[in-house]
């Protein structure tokens, strides 16, 4: 798991620290402080697979923006500054040494890798477009790939496709007991739910429920809170993934059963040994997922925020006894 991250100059972080990371990390503020460009920095960090490449689509609409080196790139630079170089810094449980990962214009350097102060070797792992690199170090020796076997999954704030949903619940079928698990959980939103299945009747693969009608009927018609919460424990449950980042993970979700929706988590989270980070705007899903975790002996659960001060963003971490205080003295911590 990731343990914690310093970042400097990416995107309007000019120094970020987050020391300390749990299971489940909840990641609040208020509009435009970088939630969501924690999640990407955490994406570029651990995720080596490619998959990093389709960062413009994953949680931003920006897949559709003519030049892309331009339009979306260099923007993860400070102030789209192409002199500049993007340093992400992280410690998981798996090494002792920090690693990291640096961003810069590949051109602007004259086509030569900057050293990392602190780092004594160093191997791109890829590129992204010609207006950003990454290069992956560790302290004292050369390394292939020191995340290797990292997998990270994310869901966006937009709705998920249904063929998609139904590909990934065939995932959720194959594993041992994985579907009786997911239909128990999606009780607690839906109680007339009898079971689920991915079929394919009428031209398109998709995943239909039996609510106890004459005929089962295509889980798009019950809400995007199910079907949020459907694509969220499908991908615990079978994505194979050590991460999960989810952006504002209550939409679509009422505030009186993010108890049980927390719960679930809670429960896949450690049962699949999958990290979670989620971004909130939500008092309810804050208050929520911390009764949740205050049930268990290791509180395995922080909430992070993120907080503005003269245009400088920083971090404050809240463990058990914090947000306690907190929302007991009704402090916004969203």
């Amino acid at each position: 798991m990731l343990r914690s991250l310093h970042i400097e100059n990416f995107k309007r972080f000019r120094s970020l620290d987050v020391p300390q990371f749990k299971r489940v990390n909840l990641i609040s503020g208020r509009n435009n402080t970088g939630k969501t460009a924690l999640l990407e920095a955490i994406m570029l960090l651990l995720d080596h697979s490619g998959k990093f490449g389709n960062l413009p689509a994953i949680f931003r609409n920006a897949a559709n923006l003519g030049d892309q080196d331009q339009n979306f790139w260099k923007w993860l630079l400070p102030n789209g500054d192409e002199s500049a170089r993007a340093l992400l810094l992280g410690k998981t449980e798996r090494h002792s040494s920090p690693f990291a990962v640096q961003m810069f214009n590949f051109n602007s350097t004259g086509r030569n890798w900057p050293r990392i102060p602190g780092f004594s070797n160093a191997q791109q792992i890829g590129s992204i477009g010609s207006m950003v690199a990454h290069q992956v170090n560790e302290a004292g020796h050369m390394v292939v790939n020191p995340l290797s076997g990292y997998r990270v999954s994310a869901l966006s704030t937009r709705p998920s496709d249904p063929q998609q949903d139904a590909a990934n619940y065939d995932r959720v079928v194959l594993k041992k007991g994985a579907e009786a698990r997911l239909e128990k959980l999606l009780r607690k939103l839906e109680p007339r739910l009898l079971s689920v299945r991915s079929i394919k009747p009428h031209g398109a693969s998709l995943i239909y429920v039996d609510l106890g009608l004459d005929e089962k009927i295509p889980a798009v018609h019950l809400g995007q809170g199910f079907n949020r919460l459907l694509a969220i424990y499908s991908e615990i449950l079978a994505s194979g993934s050590n991460v999960l980042l989810i952006d504002e993970i209550e939409n679509g979700i009422h505030h009186e059963i993010l108890p049980d929706v927390w719960k679930g988590i809670r429960e896949l989270a450690e049962s699949e040994n999958i990290q979670v980070f989620a971004t909130t705007h939500s008092w309810e899903c804050v208050v929520a997922a911390h009764e949740t975790y205050a049930e268990t002996l290791d509180y395995d659960f922080a909430l992070h925020r993120m907080v503005e001060v003269e245009g400088e963003v920083s971090v404050q971490t809240l463990g058990k006894e914090a947000l306690e205080a907190s929302i007991k003295g009704l402090i916004d911590v969203r």
